[in-house]
């Protein structure tokens, strides 16, 4: 099983023994931008004790509504320099990452790459979830992948087959209730 969780660790510089929750704040937007993600809001502590081992809880908005809790802590000092790591309370999916685990996956197991893979709103969401993903093949012809994200945030996906299968010239037609080698599933290892 593979997890999306976003985990962040941030160093910055800080003039005094308090941080600004406000510099956090603008470090976690900079941050969640760097990878794909729009936030609409942050809201972190006003002053926040730089004390390795201190921790704090700031929440995050981001542009499709979701509203995730970060757990944030300060992970070492040196002088006025200190690092902190922030990272989601909640477990978490980000769609484009599982649109591109399910590319990969198709690519490897039945060597088609998509050319589209649709698994609804955009940006960062709650697991656990249910949900099917369109696929899009070169050939224009489509397919549904069935995901599931655990509570823990691990993906599971598998391709269903909805193509009508051609009887083979010299027997029966395929059972369409047996699983086949050409419906390929994946489960993510863990990071």
């Amino acid at each position: 099983m593979r997890r999306l969780l976003l985990g962040l660790t941030l160093a910055v510089t800080a003039c005094t023994a308090k941080a600004g929750g406000d510099q956090i704040e603008a470090k976690a937007r900079e941050l969640f931008k760097a990878q794909g993600l729009v936030v609409t809001k942050v809201d972190c502590p006003r002053s926040i004790s730089v004390k390795v081992g201190t921790t704090f809880q700031c929440s995050v908005t981001f542009d499709n509504g979701e509203v995730f809790g970060l757990r944030g802590e300060v992970t070492s000092k040196a002088g006025k320099n200190f690092e902190y790591s922030l990272a989601p309370v909640e477990a978490n999916y980000v769609t484009e990452k599982i649109g591109k685990i399910i590319s990969d996956g198709l690519t490897e197991q039945v060597k088609i790459t998509p050319t589209a893979v649709d698994c609804g709103a955009a940006g960062i969401h709650k697991a656990p979830a249910t949900f099917s993903c369109k696929v899009t093949a070169p050939d224009g012809s489509t397919g549904q992948v069935d995901v599931e994200v655990d509570p823990q945030g691990s993906v599971n996906w598998h391709l269903v087959s909805d193509r009508a299968k051609p009887a083979p010239a010299d027997g029966p037609a395929p059972d369409d209730d047996q699983p086949g080698a050409d419906e390929p599933s994946h489960e993510s290892p863990p990071e």
